[in-house]
């Protein structure tokens, strides 16, 4: 199996994860649902090194490490005190 097709697919299903229409899991295929075990951090039953399955598995892995990043990186640059005014002395009674 060439290298090359198995890390467009690894590429492809990183940027692409397998959901339906509706947001559901697409689980049919094994390649689908191998991705699934990845992203749930299971592993799987039995899977060949370097094949489809075992790169659509990888991608599962990599894409929840990726959403976790994000979600971190989203809550971290949230503004922490909504009132830059407001100082730490101060009780919302206009003296400082």
């Amino acid at each position: 199996m060439p290298i090359q097709a198995t890390t467009k697919m690894y590429e492809y299903l990183l940027h692409h994860p397998p959901l339906m229409p509706d947001g559901s899991r697409r689980i049919g295929a094994a390649l689908y649902s191998n991705f699934w075990k990845g992203y749930d951090g299971l592993n799987p039953f039995y899977i060949v090194r370097g094949s489809f399955v075992y790169h659509a598995w990888r991608a599962g892995k990599a894409y929840k490490k990726n959403t976790k990043q994000r979600q971190q990186n989203a809550n971290s640059s949230l503004d922490v005190n909504p009132d830059p005014v407001r100082r730490s002395g101060d009780h919302g009674l206009g003296c400082v």
